[in-house]
């Protein structure tokens, strides 16, 4: 099926030509030697035969435009259905993702009680911990985990007495130490390399040391 003709110029704002003019005597005389009419009578009919034309092409502009409307919407329907779905699409496959990585590192993501932090024994690091804390300078939060305070524990029990190593105070005095507990332990683990267990035996006693 043939599709209908398109318009490009909107036949409302077209003009009746003035079939008076010498410009139209040639089908005024085609109308005239056909049907035996007077000029007049040919000026009419080109009148009326130009009127109903425009009338139709008026109603087919019309329908034009409410057809380009109407596919317009549907077009800008369509999109918007398509941001949609886009949108529910990556929303889904961040909670996926999400899942897993909950699944596959279940310690990263236990929840923290938001409660005081709990009053314990008091916790003796080693020496050379408490000398990092007091000068403000990093500390591998080994040295509050079990492991490390048992280590700093057993060096200063088992420390030769007659083994020690000056340690110089803020205000500038001098006072003896065991030279073991003196410098950082050779055990110590990255921060990056304690497991989340030894995170969070360390970080509440970090943080009440501090």
């Amino acid at each position: 099926m043939a599709h209908p003709r398109r318009l490009t110029v909107d036949p409302n704002t077209l003009e009746r030509p003035d079939y008076t003019l010498p410009a139209f005597a040639e089908p005024r005389q085609q109308i005239i030697d056909i049907n035996g009419s007077t000029e007049e009578q040919a000026i009419t009919l080109l009148n009326a035969v130009w009127m109903a034309s425009n009338n139709r092409d008026r109603i087919s502009w019309q329908g034009q435009l409410d057809t380009d409307a109407a596919e317009a919407a549907q077009r800008a329907q369509d999109l918007a259905a398509a941001e949609e779905q886009r949108l529910q699409d990556e929303v889904q496959e961040a909670a996926q993702a999400k899942k897993d990585e909950v699944r596959k590192n279940r310690d990263k993501y236990l929840p923290i009680p938001m409660r005081p932090t709990p009053r314990a024994d008091l916790v003796l690091a080693a020496p050379y911990a408490l000398r990092r804390l007091e000068k403000a300078l990093y500390l591998e939060l080994y040295y509050y985990t079990n492991v490390g305070l048992d280590a700093a524990s057993s060096a200063i029990s088992g420390a030769d007495d007659e083994v020690m190593s000056m340690r110089q105070n803020e205000d500038g005095s001098a006072s003896w130490i065991p030279a073991a507990t003196a410098k950082a332990s050779k055990t110590a683990i990255d921060d990056k390399d304690l497991s989340w267990e030894q995170v969070m035996e360390a970080v509440p006693r970090f943080i009440t040391a501090m």
